[in-house]
């Protein structure tokens, strides 16, 4: 892309989708700049993601793939307290918050990333937007991307009537090392994604990737993700 059509995007918010934004737009010739409210290392915001194809296929563009930074499971299994658990066939790519913020975050090395950002105030003005941050550091772009999830900060100065709704459940997500697994449990939880169902509630169980991975596949680098919804009031 030409100068004379060069832009700049403003992306708020550091995680997946705000580094995945800001490839998308360096793609088609943008000047971007991530500003990312964590005041240091960005935490994981979750545990296990199903690799989705525009994510393969985005990691394939910047010379990675999906398989480098998943676990492949080959069935579905649904478990019950009586009876023997359901399995059928179902291929499915698993990765972690932790080892996709890496591989998206890594090639981004000439790209303006701003910790400690907090958003306070959003002007536009003509063709440009201005970002203004709580340490009182002021940028002027093109347009802006809100990246910053459910509390969005974004959303809550361009609409403040908005509000989250609470949907009705809870959901507790955890990690848990591999090799601190009981061998019985991780032979019938390895290579499936499993369900368990009773009233009011839902478990999941799937392995993923830790972010650090050894030569040669998952081996003793493996995590066990574990996702827990309980529904009701």
């Amino acid at each position: 892309m030409g100068e004379r059509n060069a832009f700049k995007a403003l992306i708020i918010g550091g995680s997946v989708g705000g580094l995945a934004a800001a490839h998308e737009l360096g793609s088609v010739g943008a000047e971007v700049a991530v500003y990312e409210r964590s005041a240091g290392r960005t935490e994981p915001r979750g545990a296990g993601i199903v690799m989705q194809p525009e994510v393969e296929m985005l990691l394939e563009r910047l010379g990675s793939s999906a398989r480098s930074v998943g676990v492949l499971l080959h069935e579905r299994q649904q478990l019950h307290i009586h009876g023997k658990a359901e399995r059928y066939k179902a291929p499915q790519l698993m990765t972690s918050w932790g080892t996709l913020y890496r591989a998206l975050r890594d090639p981004l090395t000439d790209v303006c990333y701003r910790l400690d950002s907090s958003l306070a105030r959003v002007r536009v003005e003509g063709h440009d937007v201005t970002a203004e941050f709580s340490d009182g550091y002021t940028v002027r772009g093109n347009f802006l991307v809100r990246a910053d999830g459910i509390g969005s900060a974004t959303r809550r100065l361009i609409d403040p009537a908005a509000r989250p709704a609470y949907a009705g459940y809870v959901a507790w997500r955890g990690l848990e090392s591999e090799s601190r697994v009981p061998d019985d449990l991780l032979e019938l939880l390895s290579d499936r994604f499993t369900f368990f169902g009773s009233r009011g509630m839902q478990m999941l169980c799937y392995l993923v990737p830790r972010a650090q991975r050894r030569a040669g596949g998952r081996g003793a680098a493996g995590q066990l993700g574990v996702v827990c919804e309980c529904c009701g009031a």
